[in-house]
């Protein structure tokens, strides 16, 4: 994704955000904390996929 499509999508999940939370601020703190939620599940992903390989590496396993 480029910047200017990243951009876009945060202003969309923060204008969809608004419509339910009519304060800036809790609309913007939930889009902040579905972020956060998204990176942490996407880094344990990584980091399971790289402990399998790890694994499968030591068990001379292609």
């Amino acid at each position: 994704m480029t910047s200017d499509e990243d951009s876009a999508l945060l202003a969309t999940l923060r204008a969809s955000a608004r419509i339910h939370f009519p304060d800036a601020d809790e609309a913007d703190e939930l889009v902040a904390r579905a972020l956060k939620v998204a990176i942490a599940e996407t880094e344990a992903g990584r980091a399971k996929r790289d402990r399998k390989r790890w694994l499968l590496r030591l068990m001379d396993i292609p």
